[in-house]
């Protein structure tokens, strides 16, 4: 099908979204900012997503969509048919965009049916094996660990044999820290292993690049990347590597912040992204960054509000919808400020007591503040982002500043717990 343009039709543009509902409060604030931005813009957001997310969907979301659609976006094929079907019947959607990591393999085939621009097929999968990821980047002439793509215990145990520890056991394809364990010794492999889902094999072992965590946030302006911010990262004591705070910008200096944008950016080239938004890890280390997992949407955990916090004349959404069919567009990417947020964590059990939120999330400076459980809901051992208890967002004069602010907040926070409830339960969505 022929790739139409998007200047070519007059009125409203239509963006067609692919799982775009989510659950969870940093999900629901990344949408509202989206819907905002496309308002801001004439556009029309045409909503699908899975039935159970659709039934979750607040009204105050929901009257915002031009159309909402049950849509299962792991079967491609019917995705592909409906898509084309609307398509045929005279809608004519001039974007398909999604945020969701499981939906990309979708929305590419939707975008290639109907002519749309978006990242190609053979990118999203590059971006979304690890092992295939890491081999790519390193062809590219970028620094990466070692690592190995394993199909059990026997093969974990061959690589560690063969390079210096400590490793790093992952999932292939998952997300949001989940399974991924830092072990010292082989003795601790088996364990590593056996936290795995059944469906994460096959599994990556890798060595532990020793450094400081960042992510960079960009999007593809006429074909090219840009990084618009670096974020610095804190996460859990090993052995797990969960985020529990985040700063933007990342304090560092000038030159230290260009080598490891200009490295984000050719990763992005080099693995075949060409559209719409990124988010890419890396570590810092002593002979420069190490590039990470390379994602073809924004960054969760509420990132896009730091990044406009501190970016005041920049709209991330927005830029890609200005960008869209204006060949001259160009975002103002004036920083300002520094913004972070700190989460809130819980040992594992019954809440029987919350104290201090009430103090933690007023004054100035404050963005945004979420508790997610009350007395008598249960918390899970953290083992991933979904088991952290809430957030406070706050911007400040500079980066140094807003960390300690959100950190001294969440330290206001008492949330109490008893043991009796199972370590696997799940924190209630709110």
């Amino acid at each position: 099908m022929t790739t139409h343009s998007p200047a070519a039709r007059p009125g409203p543009r239509h963006l067609l979204v692919i799982g775009g509902i989510g659950l969870g409060d940093p999900g629901r604030c990344l949408l509202r900012s989206f819907l905002t931005q496309a308002e801001q813009r004439d556009c029309r957001i045409h909503m699908t997503d899975q039935k159970m997310f659709v039934d979750l969907a607040p009204d105050d979301v929901t009257r915002r969509f031009a159309s909402l659609h049950v849509l299962d976006f792991t079967d491609t094929a019917h995705c592909v048919e409906w898509a084309v079907q609307q398509h045929r019947t005279g809608l004519g959607f001039d974007m398909v965009v999604t945020a969701r990591d499981d939906a990309q393999r979708t929305t590419a085939a939707i975008a290639q049916a109907l002519g749309l621009p978006y990242n190609s097929l053979a990118a999203i999968e590059t971006t979304q094996n690890k092992d295939r990821c890491r081999a790519v980047l390193a062809e590219a002439g970028l620094r990466q660990p070692a690592w190995r793509l394993c199909r059990d215990l026997d093969e974990a145990l061959a690589f560690a044999a063969e390079a210096a520890g400590p490793w790093v056991v992952k999932p292939r394809d998952g997300t949001g820290s989940r399974a991924v364990r830092r072990v010292d010794d082989p003795a601790e492999l088996a364990d590593a292993v056996r936290l795995l889902d059944p469906g994460d094999r096959p599994f990556l072992i890798e060595e532990l690049v020793h450094g400081p965590e960042y992510s960079a946030e960009g999007l593809f302006l006429h074909g090219q990347p840009v990084v618009v911010a670096l974020t610095a990262k804190t996460t859990t004591e090993p052995p797990l590597f969960v985020e529990v705070g985040h700063v933007m910008p990342a304090p560092l200096p000038e030159d230290v912040t260009a080598r490891a944008k200009a490295a984000v950016e050719q990763a992005v080239r080099a693995v075949g992204l060409s559209f719409g938004l990124f988010h890419a890890e890396f570590w810092l280390t002593e002979k420069g960054p190490v590039l990470g997992e390379l994602h073809c949407r924004p960054g969760g955990d509420y990132i896009s509000m730091l990044l406009e916090a501190t970016h005041p004349r920049f709209r991330y959404f927005g830029a890609l919808f200005d960008a869209f069919g204006d060949p001259a567009f160009v975002p103002d990417l004036t920083a300002d400020g520094g913004a972070a947020v700190a989460f809130l964590t819980a040992p594992a059990g019954t809440v029987t007591e919350l104290t201090g939120w009430e103090q933690a999330h007023v004054g100035e400076g404050l963005l945004h503040a979420h508790l997610a459980p009350s007395p008598g809901d249960r918390v899970s051992q953290l083992r991933s982002s979904m088991d952290r208890c809430g957030a406070i967002v706050v911007r400040a004069a500079t980066p140094d500043q807003a960390r300690a602010d959100a950190a001294a907040r969440a330290r206001l926070v008492r949330i109490t717990t008893t043991a009796e409830a199972p370590a696997d339960a799940p924190v209630p969505v709110r």
